[in-house]
């Protein structure tokens, strides 16, 4: 649809030639020869696009299955980076029983996030879904008291 209307496919119709349906970027390319660089010491994802950029800036990579047992001892390291990518398939695939069991984890594990933090071994996280709007969690944010708590276990009957 991005070309549907381009002045120059309007112009190849006009002449008789196809138009220009879309593109498909693929095959080798170079590494460029810029200095990798990360503020984090380690990484934790499954996601292709993750990995490779994690190997590419020579960082400590880690599957997303072993951040439960794992994220103690990175977080001591230094900054982390914990790519959640599980709830995307079961989105793709319209699939709401996968995609309120993975809520589920993710909120267990959030809790062990959460008491690292109690614990004073974090001093803060951030939660980030990419679309522009970033969360800072610290320790002294637990002392909200005017906002109440819901587990996203107890909202599992939405889905």
């Amino acid at each position: 649809m991005l070309f549907a209307q381009a002045e120059p496919n309007r112009r190849r119709e006009a002449e008789g030639r196809l138009p220009v349906s879309g593109v498909w970027p693929w095959g080798g390319g170079e590494l460029s020869n810029l200095e990798p660089r990360s503020r984090y010491s380690s990484v934790f994802a499954d996601h292709p696009l993750s990995v490779g950029l994690a190997r590419r800036a020579g960082v400590a990579l880690h599957p997303l299955a072993g951040v439960e047992c794992g994220l103690a001892a990175a977080v001591a390291e230094g900054q982390v980076l914990v790519v959640w990518d599980r709830l995307w398939s079961a989105v793709l695939d319209a699939d709401s029983v996968v995609w309120s069991e993975e809520l589920v984890r993710l909120d267990d594990w959030l809790a062990q996030v959460q008491r690292l933090l109690a614990s004073r071994r974090l001093h803060h996280w951030i939660l980030d879904g990419c679309h522009g709007h970033r969360r800072r969690i610290a320790r002294l944010d637990a002392w909200r008291l005017w906002r109440r708590v819901r587990p996203l276990a107890g909202m599992r009957s939405l889905a």
